[in-house]
């Protein structure tokens, strides 16, 4: 995630328990602020993660990250 970006202010209440956890991790680290603004560029370990962390609920993350062109993480990937 690029410094700058903004995620959800709320969350699903389908979220899952570990993306919530991980998502107040980057809060009380710092990473996010009280904004919803990354302060600081973050490489997640799934672009599914990613992206529930953005959205605020389950997510593909394969289908979801697309280029300025509109081709999907996952139609790069079968290239």
């Amino acid at each position: 995630m690029l410094k700058g970006s903004k995620i959800a202010d709320n969350v699903a209440t389908s979220l899952s328990k570990s993306v919530i956890d991980k998502r107040q991790v980057l809060f009380d680290k710092g990473i996010v602020d009280e904004n919803f603004t990354f302060t600081q560029d973050w490489a997640f370990t799934s672009p599914s993660l990613a992206a529930a962390i953005v959205v605020g609920y389950s997510i593909n993350g394969r289908n979801a990250w697309k280029n300025k062109k509109g081709i999907s993480l996952k139609e790069i990937e079968e290239r």
